[in-house]
């Protein structure tokens, strides 16, 4: 657990200098912003459906905390808490699920890990439509620049997304990264006119790897990168019209097979900034995770 002390000081006050300009939403086993003094996240156990709040201990969450607390039972995330304390418009500075699509991370008497990072990381499972949120509203994001950063490791392919807008006028796709039923991740986007698969652009990845993927979106440009590397860039040109539109991630529609199978912890969407900000955000990640 060395690698949550591994932060510099100055990246520390890179991200809360975002904080104090730009909204948006950062959840995460990592303390990635220094001002934040809140808590993790929630864990509710199965044996008698009680709950745990739990902290960070040396920047990372308390996985001692929930170890204690699960012993001989089956524990779930049931809520996680933003460290950015600008949160989107009508947000509050948590979200939850239900049990049944909490994901897990204590299970047998085990603590869920990456297996390539061998740290505490949530499972969600397709069986049982697991997701991180549903229709977390971030208003008029199609008129402005905004940056995704995610951590993901897939254990089977699905139609699902890694990340994902969702128009709500519409109810059409306006999708980041799109895994498919096969190898790749799809990366597109649909206008006003809905029409299908814009700007697709198919990239390949791998299942039983950990990936931080990242992409940064406006109505001008918008790429796609994959470890530290751009594998797409587009500069077509979108008619958006102002909307509200619903971020989700873990799925992106109601049928089993579109939600996501594997781990995914960190996320992060940050409304405004630029492709420079996109790449020092993703490089603070990395240092936490050190996935390349």
């Amino acid at each position: 657990m060395n690698r949550a002390e591994s932060a510099f000081e100055g990246e520390y006050k890179f991200l809360d200098k975002i904080t104090n300009t730009l909204s948006g939403f950062c959840f995460s086993f990592f303390l990635l912003y220094k001002n934040f003094t809140g808590n993790c996240c929630i864990v509710q156990r199965a044996s008698d459906m009680t709950t745990i709040t739990i902290g960070y201990v040396d920047g990372f969450i308390d996985y001692d905390s929930i170890i204690t607390f699960c012993q001989g039972t089956e524990g779930r995330i049931i809520t996680r808490f933003n460290q950015m304390p600008n949160w989107p418009s009508g947000h509050s500075g948590s979200i939850s699920v239900t049990w049944a699509k909490a994901p897990v991370i204590y299970r047998s008497g085990t603590l869920q890990t990456d297996p390539s990072l061998s740290i505490a990381a949530p499972l969600f499972e397709n069986s049982r439509q697991c997701e991180l949120f549903d229709n977390y509203n971030l208003t008029n994001i199609t008129d402005a620049k905004a940056i995704f950063v995610s951590t993901a490791r897939l254990l089977s392919y699905r139609n699902s997304s890694i990340m994902g807008l969702i128009y709500g006028a519409g109810g059409f796709d306006l999708s980041l990264l799109q895994t498919t039923s096969s190898n790749t991740i799809s990366f597109y986007l649909r206008d006003t006119s809905q029409t299908p698969n814009l700007d697709a652009v198919s990239i390949g990845y791998n299942l039983n790897t950990t990936y931080l993927v990242s992409a940064y979106h406006s109505n001008e440009t918008r790429n796609l990168r994959l470890n530290g590397v751009k594998v797409a860039e587009s500069s077509t040109q979108l008619n958006l019209s102002p909307r509200h539109d619903n971020f989700r991630q873990g799925r992106t529609r109601t049928l089993d097979n579109y939600y996501q199978h594997g781990y995914l912890d960190t996320s992060i969407a940050v409304l405004g900034g630029s492709e420079k900000m996109q790449v020092s955000i993703e490089k603070v990640v990395n240092k936490k995770y050190q996935i390349f």
